[in-house]
Formats: structure tokens, sequence, C-alpha cells
């Protein structure tokens, strides 16, 4: 199913802290339904799980036709990465000329601390260590074997 887009919307440019919108558009597909398609980006230092947003829809006359909510859920945005343009959001109001986009305070940040990392990054070197020892004891106890069966 293919999207035309119908309209760009501009936002302020400011950076804002967690989630920062680049861009956004109404688009509509093939069967002429109409969705919103946004360009987030993640301004904080944490990587983003989750982020709700808040949007309120305008006619042509600017006057509001209602709001509708969305939630990225389950997503693995790090720091400085763009997400939501892969995302077509179905549009509740069907004559929305225009929106205005918020964040609520569902923003959810994965837990990462520098101590389970090197936690995990001395473990990996141990696993790594030992699979090495077991390739060397192998090739020991296999060598004599095989240069006993060469020699007879």
């Amino acid at each position: 199913m293919g999207y035309q887009v119908v309209k760009k919307i501009a936002f302020d440019e400011k950076q804002t802290k967690p989630v920062s919108i680049l861009k956004g558009a109404i688009l509509e597909n093939d069967n002429g339904n109409h969705f919103i398609q946004l360009k987030l980006c993640n301004t904080s230092n944490d990587i983003l799980s989750k982020a709700s947003v808040l949007i309120t829809c305008f006619n042509q006359d600017h006057a509001i036709l209602g709001t509708q909510a969305y939630t990225y859920d389950k997503i693995f945005v790090k720091s400085g990465d763009t997400f939501g343009t892969d995302v077509p959001i179905p549009l509740e109001f069907c004559d929305t000329d225009t929106f205005t986009v918020e964040f609520t305070n569902e923003i959810d940040k994965l837990q990462v601390s520098t101590r389970q990392t090197k936690h995990l990054n001395l473990l990996t070197k141990i696993c790594i260590g030992v699979a090495i020892f077991i390739c060397i004891v192998a090739v020991l106890c296999i060598l004599p074997i095989l240069i006993g069966s060469l020699s007879s």
C-alpha cells in the first residue's frame, strides 16, 4: 500500500528534551484514508523505549477538531537517532488541515549502566579465554593419537 503526501507541516526547530519534532506530514493511502507521519529525534542521552504524543487537529479555519493520542511503543532509539517516519498514525479527524504535537509524560528510557556493560565485557573475555583453552587442550590430546597413527 502506497502513501502520498497531502500536506507537509513545519514545526519550530527548537531542540526540546528528551524528544524533538523535526517534521510532520499528512498522508493519504490508496484507499483514501488519511494518516499523520512524524519525524522525531531523541535529544536525550538515554535510549528511549517508549514515547507518547498528543496530537491536536485543526481544520482550514483553524478551529480545533479534536485531539488524539499515539504511543510509539517497543522502540529502541539511541541518543541522536530519529524515529517515527516508518509509522503512519491513522488520522481520527478527516477534515484535518494542520496539527500540533505535544509530548506526554509517558516517555520511557532503558536503564543501561556502564557497570553492567563492564561486567558483560569481562564475562565475554572469560568465555573467549575458556573456549581457546578448550581448543588447545583438544589439540594436545588429539595430536599424540594422530602422530601415533601416522607412524604405524
